[in-house]
């Protein structure tokens, strides 16, 4: 029988150890991934609530979305303050299509942007008030592939 020197041995527990530490650095980067999708659904969750937190933390913007249903006629402040809501709004739909396209989010809420566009809440109001009117203006402000994707995907299949 052949007697293992020191040498080998030494050399044998290193490659064990190299070993151990692969296995454990394929263990950290799965948790490192399973926390960047948790982050990603998270920050998601966190873009559709803070669509319409204006609504609910600006009484002077619900105001004016009320107005706006009402067709009264708005000041250029007002105006301003509703493009400006529209504009996030179509800012966080562009970041949801990037996100799905880099196959970060399963599905998209077309169904939800097509409401958003034309359809009314519990009372019968338009949910955005000239959101589809201000998209007809602002498009030029996004990526092409997301207005094509918007022309083709929302705005032509209301």
């Amino acid at each position: 029988m052949k007697k293992i020197d020191v040498g080998q041995t030494i050399g044998i527990l290193a490659n064990i150890g190299v070993v151990a530490g692969i296995i454990l650095l394929a263990l950290e980067i799965k948790q490192n991934n399973d926390l960047l999708e948790s982050e990603i659904l998270f920050n998601h969750t966190q873009i559709r609530m803070d669509i319409g937190t204006p609504l609910h933390n600006n009484s002077h913007l619900a105001e004016i979305v009320v107005k706006k249903n009402a067709g009264e006629q708005l000041t250029s402040v007002e105006a301003r303050m509703l493009a400006d809501w529209y504009n996030s709004t179509f800012t966080a739909w562009e970041w949801e299509f990037r996100e799905y396209r880099n196959g970060k989010l399963k599905a998209l809420p077309i169904k939800a942007y097509k409401r958003s566009l034309t359809g009314n809440d519990a009372n019968g109001d338009v949910i955005y008030p000239g959101l589809l009117d201000h998209w007809s203006f602002a498009k030029d402000w996004y990526s092409e592939d997301f207005v094509v994707w918007m022309e083709q995907n929302v705005i032509d299949k209301r």
